[in-house]
């Protein structure tokens, strides 16, 4: 009977074991049905937080097109703090929104404790990353980039008679040196487009951002080939500037007086600095060029004598990597296609007067093997083909479309493919003979090398 009873209790505990494991099952499925990502709960906040966002910027655009509307009727842009929270205040209720800042607007509404934000031309973001920095720039139709707009920039309100928003671009001399300061919301920074609308930029135009004093990092897009004059004059809380790998020139004063730079990297396609770039700069520890040393004259550049210049020569290394394995063929066949010639390696000596074994004579004469003579020619000459091919890669060539090598090429040259290779007869032979051996796709990049180079 004791033995009948102790499995009967055993039974039953098990099974109130089971039961309740069952519960709490079911109960954290109808808890996940309710709150889960997708439960019923979340959904329903889900929805009516999207509904009051949506109310909100309604209400906003609203305002936002009042203003406008308002400015538009006696040709001004009345689209600032004080005419936004007037309108808000007749849309969303009086003590409904806060406006803030300049250039572009804080709004926020103390209901829901969410911000928006306005930009100048009437644009409302739910952040700012949604922003388009290209916005912001002043730019000529031939693609420089030459200030900020008044909107996002403002003056030193103690600067005499330029105490008001002023775009660097037409600066005023007036009793001093003016003093700009980018709007709080671009969080002294600048991120310099490649593309502005339809206009491809490839340059910053002389002083385009001289003396704005908050500016602290610059982030200069691939395509950029051009630094003018005094572009970054006395931005003194500059300490983080960004050079694209398609840079060539930078010009003087550039960085005269950025005192909260430490170091700056100068990519390997960069073969002119200007006199003076980086003049009282007294906080520059180093200058690291991605070159070899002599590659651009003029070192060091206005630099004071405790800053350290490292060249890091990335070209010769890529090269070395590149020939390792090469057989003495296929290095003759890079030495002709340095030449952009169509023919082979003998038919190129040949026309040129020579043989393999003058080719030979020379190599031994400079104490080198036959191959060690071609490699090191190869890694010297500034237009070999490897140099194409390095230069292709750091300037991002690799993924571009003919149409947009056409493009890049006019760009930096002034002058179609066609025009070019017809100008410089004597070096090249005629495109119609290169493309019985050489792609469009080699021939433009070979070309801007070249161009780049020379």
């Amino acid at each position: 009977m004791k033995e009948r009873l102790k499995q009967k209790k055993g039974i039953t505990l098990i099974a109130l074991v089971i039961t309740i494991i069952v519960l709490l099952i079911l109960a954290g499925v109808s808890i996940a049905m309710l709150t889960g990502d997708n439960g019923i709960l979340t959904q329903a906040n889900n929805a009516k937080t999207q509904t009051e966002i949506g109310t909100e910027k309604e209400q906003l655009s609203l305002a936002v097109t009042d203003v406008k509307t308002n400015g538009l009727a006696i040709g001004e842009n009345l689209l600032n703090q004080t005419n936004l929270q007037k309108a808000l205040d007749n849309v969303a209720g009086a003590g409904k929104t806060q406006v803030d800042g300049e250039g572009i607007l804080s709004v926020f509404f103390t209901d829901s404790e969410r911000t928006y934000y306005v930009t100048a031309d009437g644009e409302v973001l739910e952040n700012l990353n949604e922003m388009d920095q290209s916005d912001i720039y002043t730019y000529t139709q031939d693609g420089y980039i030459t200030g900020v707009k008044e909107e996002y920039l403002k003056n030193n309100q103690d600067y005499g008679e330029n105490g008001k928003y002023a775009s660097t671009g037409n600066i005023k001399i007036a009793i001093a040196s003016p003093q700009y300061y980018l709007v709080d919301e671009l969080n002294g920074t600048l991120i310099i487009p490649s593309q502005i609308g339809d206009t491809k930029i490839i340059g910053i135009d002389n002083y385009a951002f001289n003396y704005i004093l908050n500016l602290k990092q610059v982030i200069i897009s691939v395509g950029i080939i051009n630094i003018g004059d005094e572009a970054f004059y006395q931005c003194r809380e500059l300490n983080d500037i960004s050079l694209p790998n398609s840079l060539q020139s930078i010009g003087g004063w550039v960085f005269y007086d950025c005192d909260g730079l430490n170091s700056i990297t100068i990519p390997s396609g960069v073969r002119n600095i200007g006199e003076d770039t980086f003049l009282d700069c007294d906080n520059l520890e180093k200058i690291i060029i991605k070159a070899k040393e002599g590659v651009i004259s003029g070192e060091p550049w206005g630099a004071n004598y405790e800053t350290t210049i490292i060249y890091q020569d990335e070209y010769t290394q890529f090269a070395e990597e590149y020939l390792t394995g090469k057989s003495i063929g296929e290095l003759e066949e890079l030495m002709v296609k340095s030449m952009l010639y169509p023919g082979t390696f003998d038919e190129y000596l040949v026309e040129g007067g020579m043989n393999r074994e003058d080719i030979e004579k020379i190599a031994e004469e400079n104490g080198m093997t036959y191959e060690e003579f071609l490699e090191n020619s190869l890694i010297e000459y500034p237009m070999s083909w490897i140099a194409v091919e390095y230069y292709s890669e750091v300037m991002d060539f690799n993924g571009k479309s003919v149409s947009e090598l056409k493009q890049l090429f006019k760009d930096a040259s002034g002058q179609s493919i066609d025009e070019f290779l017809a100008s410089n007869s004597e070096m090249f032979k005629s495109k119609e003979e290169l493309m019985t051996k050489y792609s469009e796709e080699e021939i433009l990049k070979y070309c801007l090398n070249y161009v780049a180079n020379t």
